[in-house]
């Protein structure tokens, strides 16, 4: 925190995770709780707040909340008595914190994703979703599936900041959209994630927006373009102006990656120096200076 000041930063997210921080009895967990205060309380001395992204299974799915999730992929937004303890969560975390200058906002769950298929979302749908060759995301073909999908993930939404909210109206909420929830093409009606950012904005206070160039079809590949700085925040400034919707937008996550090895996207990402990394990070957020309300980078 003392070198995040000195360089200039006012705000960090951090992760919760389900472990530390929920309980089988659909309480706080004490000891991540008290860590969390510690957390903020050394933000204060520093001047920077916090952004707190919502529980997430960076530690394993505890032994109480596995049978949610077994043979389930959606469980997390579809899973009635599993949001309902999410819910429960929000309440109460979000009635610790209300008085908290050193909370910046929450966001409800990094890059959060419906899967196209699982038992549950059959069983809302009526029947086996259609094939997703068959559900281009403008809309042409089964429409009717596309928005449910989003509807879905519009109730959940619209549940996690109710409950938010109700204990806390001093805090901002987010959510931490990926990339593809708000894509650069302005045809694109539905997502391919299910949350789709610009019609879920209007729940939110902000929305932020995560991009990495990893797809090996049409984002950066350094071995392969002269100039792939200049392709990716051209991509960049059109998700964030395809994705406005009345309130601010936030470059929460962005970046090349790190300095190791990296397989995504079913290959070895090649290796990029410090130097191209620092280029690629200075020159988005000079790109978008008048586009993008503000940037944290990964």
């Amino acid at each position: 925190f003392a070198q995040m000041r000195e360089l200039g930063v006012n705000t960090v997210r951090m992760f919760l995770s389900i472990a530390s921080f929920m309980t089988e009895a659909e309480e706080l967990n004490a000891e991540g709780m008290a860590k969390a205060d510690a957390v903020l309380s050394i933000a204060k001395e520093h001047g920077i707040r916090v952004e707190f992204s919502g529980p997430d299974f960076w530690e394993g799915i505890p032994d109480w909340a596995e049978p949610y999730f077994r043979g389930e992929e959606n469980a997390y937004f579809l899973h009635d008595e599993w949001v309902g303890r999410l819910e429960r969560f929000w309440t109460l975390f979000a009635a610790h914190y209300r008085d908290e200058p050193a909370l910046f906002s929450y966001d409800l769950l990094n890059e959060p994703w419906l899967k196209w298929d699982s038992p549950l979302l059959r069983r809302q749908w009526g029947g086996e979703p259609p094939a997703m060759e068959q559900c281009p995301l403008d809309g042409s073909q089964n429409e009717e599936f596309l928005a449910f999908r989003e509807r879905l993930t519009e109730d959940w939404t619209v549940t996690m900041v109710r409950a938010i909210r109700r204990s806390d109206p001093n805090h901002m909420v987010t959510v931490g959209f990926h990339q593809l929830s708000m894509p650069h093409q302005p045809q694109f009606r539905y997502t391919l994630p299910g949350f789709n950012g610009k019609k879920l904005t209007r729940h939110l206070d902000y929305a932020a927006l995560h991009w990495y160039p990893y797809s090996p079809e049409e984002h950066v590949q350094p071995e392969r373009m002269e100039d792939p700085i200049e392709k990716n925040t051209e991509m960049i400034l059109a998700s964030i102006r395809n994705g406005r919707a009345g309130k601010p937008i936030s470059l929460e996550e962005f970046g090349w990656y790190g300095g190791g090895p990296v397989y995504s996207w079913g290959r070895d990402m090649p290796h990029v120096d410090e130097e191209v990394q620092v280029n690629y990070l200075r020159r988005v957020v000079e790109a978008t200076l008048s586009e993008a309300d503000g940037w944290l980078t990964w």
